[in-house]
């Protein structure tokens, strides 16, 4: 199941096990407990196998000195000791973790515990009040999940449950205490004033920002504050005409945007880093509302794995974690210099697109605090400079980042074409911090980001934007903040002269007028892409022209040199040209300008036959017709511009594609035409894909599917540079650049189908190895003739009629009849050495749990995992992929503490997301193909449905073929209304053709309906009226 979806299955509890803290802290605290054990031991050292000193009464007052994990070190009678934390009710002066949730026991590293009690109960939960599940007895072994609180999470009957720490005992030798150092706090200065809301039960309000400093008093849940500073994860505040401190992870700001769920953090190029706050929370994702998996400490050093939307990617005792970036000091990072000021030029108006926009007293992250800005707050831009821009704020001057102000005026992006790379150029980055984006705009997502003086490769420039070679990926920066190297630097160019004037037009999203020829001095105003400008003169890659009256200085760079626009060419056929298109999304218009009606569109890649050139604009082949492009996002192709036209007795050349198809027509013998030594028509063939590619809507563009490299599709014609295809009876386009056109007439090699002693069998071939890979599909179709060839580009018409496979297209909500011992016994027949051997209960139990058919749920199982001997079957209990990316399959793979959890969890994903009508990816609730079912947008290879139904008949044959054929099978047609029940309460229509399985026909005085098995949980059947039902045969 290689998904890339953000579900995450974790078996990470919350840690409430705290470090020891000094003695003098507790000391200062007073921190008292009371015994609520009737005679509690007093050991020498923190486990149980450890000697007993002392023993105190039950209601008896002793000192608390530290904790570590289930432990307390206390002082009573003079002695020193430990006893379990589980026996002490602590009294006021308890550091208690502050939280929203009742916390549970960490999952961290098995150990295996001996149970020293004659018998010791199970609890289903860490409390002495709690249900008692069952018991364990005296030496009896038991695997520990994890500690906390005096307390064990164990397995207990293929469950969890919970007993007590007094009575197991560990061959592993405890840890001694360790007692740090308590930590200085942070000094907070007074800022803006903000207001918040308390957010945990209980806030202490405290004397120094942090936990060791004498507690003033309390706040209560939804308790208003008003804060006068924060810093380190602390807020200042008033408190009883004092100040103190309060911790902010339980503090709502006033105005903050509600954070939303952020997108997965990818790793990237590590680093190393130290926490800077005294207690920081690692955290399950990327937000504050996750899951707490621990703290780390002031000081400690982590490695960090990537970095995103200001949260940090860490490892974590075994597992991915999260941490805010605001309190991590990243190593090695270079200083920031103390920028230049930024000079007042022409004042400007922007919107602030940041939930909160700190102003700072300089351009720079060091720089004090002024305040901060809300999203959507307007602000007046005095000057802008190295990605900061000056701001007046409260009668001063303040600082503000670039990146997160939109400068009222500017045109909105439009989604640029993809940066073609050419030759490559090096540059260093001259911005404090410069974003590296996911696309060549700026609400693309953020991949990180580059420091000041950080080198970069680019590999191509366009529209203001550097493509960049990035942690493995593409991505692209902004050419405004990167100096290029082997540039000549800039020196003060003297007055460029006014010479013959030139026409030309604005190509960057947003162009900088600038008072003189470089690109530090001041910053008159923009330029808008497509503006016309009047060149007066050139030097040095800078243009003068004339702007708001006065001379102005912007990059050639950016601008389309043109002819004088009262003197247009004169448009005129040029020999055939081809060229690729680099946008993301390209208008083909009715005729040469902008103002004339689009007709359609072109994707990044798709290769275009120009016919014609005028005015910056290119006449192409478009749908059978002609149609126009700019050409300034047109890569022209080299090569020969000739067109062969090939058949099995003769070659004839033609200058261009347009006659060479005329001539191919009107031709009785089969052939073919090439064009610089590739095939770009043919009269038929089929087509082989070059890698993972789409299949798109003839008259939307809309993606209907993908398939894998090496995936043959059956041609149907060329329409200029879209070629259209047909798989399983959906037919679509494909773009020229990304398939090869095999025509019949050469004779290559592809799949077939042929039969064999009434059984079908799939000759699947591979183009990489040169040869066939087989595989009994079922029972042949009556309809075709043992030793013949049959082409396999339509699973449902082999040999010209209905070949519907059955167990491919039943719905998977038909439940199958096997029992687990019935699924255990194929499987002991089939591969005796399987270790999925003795799961068969556990594939009918899920099945009946969610609906589906059982036969299908192992036969999956089978084939993701090779019978269950992958070794992310073996070491993971993942019998169906989950999350095995093809990036990283083994580390991205899901683990599963038992084999029940895997197969549990499996089919509760496919249910939701794939069989049901509602989930995200459903196409109808069958295997199917690539038309429709689960293989339209489950798995890139064309047959996966089929193998999957192939072990499917394979199990139905041992078992007797109980479940071949039990109902009959249709189409159900686009738009057709499916009823409740026969009274005509309708239940919703169908949005495309799927297949149902018919139970009954009724006749009512209505007309006649069809009862079928419903795809919605809800009901066991639904209704359709008989004639929105096209009937198939089956085999």
């Amino acid at each position: 199941m290689k998904q890339t979806t953000k579900q995450v299955i974790t078996g990470a509890f919350i840690a409430t096990a705290a470090s020891f803290v000094t003695t003098n802290a507790f000391a200062q605290e007073e921190n008292l407990a009371t015994v609520n054990a009737t005679n509690l031991n007093i050991r020498e050292q923190p486990t149980t196998q450890s000697k007993v000193i002392g023993k105190v009464k039950q209601g008896t007052t002793v000192q608390v000195l530290g904790k570590e994990k289930e432990w307390a070190k206390i002082s009573y009678d003079g002695k020193e000791g430990y006893v379990p934390l589980q026996f002490l009710k602590m009294k006021v002066s308890d550091p208690i973790v502050e939280t929203k949730q009742k916390p549970t026991i960490n999952s961290e590293q098995k150990e295996i515990g001996i149970v020293t009690a004659t018998r010791l109960n199970v609890r289903n939960s860490p409390a002495l009040g709690n249900s008692i599940v069952g018991y364990v007895t005296k030496n009896e072994k038991v695997t520990v999940l994890g500690k906390a609180n005096g307390w064990a999470k164990i397995e207990y009957k293929g469950k969890e449950g919970y007993v007590s720490l007094e009575f197991l005992k560990f061959e592993e030798a405890e840890q001694k205490v360790v007692v740090p150092k308590t930590q200085k706090p942070a000094i907070i200065h007074n800022r803006t004033q903000e207001k918040g809301t308390i957010t945990a039960t209980n806030l202490r309000v405290r004397s120094e920002a942090n936990t060791t400093s004498a507690i003033l008093g309390s706040l209560k849940n939804s308790e208003k504050v008003t804060i006068l500073g924060k810093a380190n994860g602390w807020a200042k505040i008033s408190y009883k005409g004092h100040e103190g401190y309060i911790s902010l992870e339980f503090v709502k700001v006033e105005g903050e945007k509600k954070e939303e769920n952020p997108e997965n953090v990818t790793s990237g190029k590590q680093e190393s880093g130290v926490v800077n706050a005294t207690s920081l929370r690692v955290r399950s994702e990327a937000n504050t509302t996750s899951a707490i998996l621990g703290n780390l400490k002031n000081g400690e050093k982590v490695t960090i794995l990537g970095k995103v939307n200001g949260w940090a990617k860490i490892s974590y005792k075994g597992h991915e974690g999260y941490i805010s970036l605001e309190f991590v000091k990243v190593e090695d990072e270079k200083k920031e210099e103390k920028p230049e000021n930024i000079t007042s030029g022409k004042q400007e108006s922007g919107v602030v697109n940041a939930t909160s926009l700190r102003v700072r007293s300089e351009a720079n992250t060091t720089s004090a605090i002024l305040g901060n800005l809300k999203n959507g707050e307007k602000v007046t831009i005095l000057g802008k400079a190295n990605g900061w821009a000056k701001v007046s704020y409260k009668g001063h001057e303040g600082y503000i980042s670039l990146e997160f102000v939109k400068v009222e005026g500017e045109k909105k992006e439009e989604n640029p074409g993809n940066i073609t790379s050419d030759k490559q150029e090096s540059g260093v980055v001259n911005a404090t911090s410069l974003r590296v984006r996911s696309e060549a705009n700026t609400t693309s997502a953020i991949l990180g980001s580059l420091k000041n003086g950080e080198k970069v490769t680019i590999l191509g420039k366009a529209n203001g934007w550097a493509k960049i070679g990035y942690k493995g990926h593409e991505g692209y920066i902004s050419l405004e903040f990167v100096k290029v190297e082997g540039e000549k630097p800039e020196e003060k160019p003297g007055n460029i002269t006014s010479g013959k004037q030139e026409s030309g037009v604005v190509n960057a999203t947003s162009l900088r007028v600038r008072s003189e020829a470089n690109t530090t001095s001041a910053i008159l105003g923009n330029l808008k892409n497509g503006e016309k400008v009047t060149i007066l003169g050139k030097a040095n890659g800078w243009a003068k022209i004339s702007y708001k009256g006065h001379e102005g200085y912007i990059s050639l760079e950016f601008i389309q040199i043109g002819m004088d626009p009262a003197k247009p060419t004169v448009p005129g056929q040029v020999i055939e040209e081809r060229a690729v298109v680099n946008a993301s999304l390209l208008n083909v218009r009715k005729g040469s300008s902008t103002e004339t009606a689009i007709i359609g569109h072109l994707k990044n890649g798709e290769t275009v036959t120009i016919v014609a050139k005028e005015n910056g604009w290119a006449k192409i082949r478009f749908s059978g017709g002609e149609g126009y492009v700019s050409l300034q996002f047109l890569k022209m192709k080299q090569g020969s511009s000739s067109y062969e036209i090939v058949t099995s007795s003769q070659k004839i050349q033609k200058p261009n594609e347009v006659e060479a198809e005329r001539i191919m027509k009107n031709m009785k013998e089969d052939a073919y035409i090439t064009n610089g030594g590739k095939v770009v028509d043919m009269k038929q063939g089929f087509v082989r894909a070059n890698g993972v590619i789409h299949i798109y809507d003839i008259q939307t563009g809309k993606k209907l599917t993908y398939v894998k490299g090496g995936a043959d599709l059956k041609f149907v014609k060329a329409v200029g540079n879209r070629i259209h295809v047909k798989i399983d009876g959906l037919t679509g386009y494909v773009n020229i650049g990304d398939v090869t056109l095999h025509p019949t007439m050469t004779g290559a090699a592809t799949s077939y189908y042929s039969v064999k002693n009434g059984k079908l069998y799939h000759y699947v071939y591979n183009s990489s190895t040169g040869k066939h890979a087989v595989y009994q599909v079922g029972n042949a179709p009556k309809h075709l003739k043992e030793g013949e060839r049959y082409e396999s580009f339509d699973k449902t018409q082999i040999g010209g009629k209905d070949s519907y496979q059955y167990f491919e297209y039943v719905p998977l909500r038909v439940t199958s009849t096997y029992t687990g011992e019935e699924i255990d016994n194929f499987l002991r027949k089939s591969n005796p050495n399987s270790p999925l051997v003795g799961l068969g209960e556990y594939f009918v139990s899920a099945a009946e749990k969610y609906k589906m058919n059982a036969g299908y749920l192992l036969s999956h199982a089978i084939l993701e995992s090779g019978w269950g001997t992958s070794r992310i079957a073996r070491d993971k209990k993942n019998l169906f992929g989950f999350r095995a990316v093809d990036s990283d399959p083994y580390n991205g793979a899901t683990g599963f503490k038992t084999w029940e959890e895997g197969i549990d969890f499996c089919a509760a994903y496919i249910d939701k997301h794939y069989l049901t009508p509602s989930g995200n990816t459903y196409n109808g609730g069958n295997l199917g193909d690539k038309a429709q079912g689960m293989n339209v947008m489950y798995a890139s290879d064309e047959n996966w449905g089929q193998q999957i139904a192939s072990l499917m008949h394979r199990i139905d044959a041992i078992n007797g073929s109980k479940d071949l054929n039990k109902y009959r099978l249709g189409t159900l047609k686009t738009s057709s209304v499916v009823y409740k029940n026969l009274a005509g309460d309708q239940n919703g229509s169908t949005s495309r053709n799927i297949m149902v399985a018919i139970k009954n026909t009724i006749h009512t005085p209505q007309g006649s309906y069809y009862e079928i098995v419903s795809d919605n949980k809800a009901y066991n059947s639904v209704y359709v009226k008989t004639e929105s039902v096209n009937l198939v045969n089956s085999y």
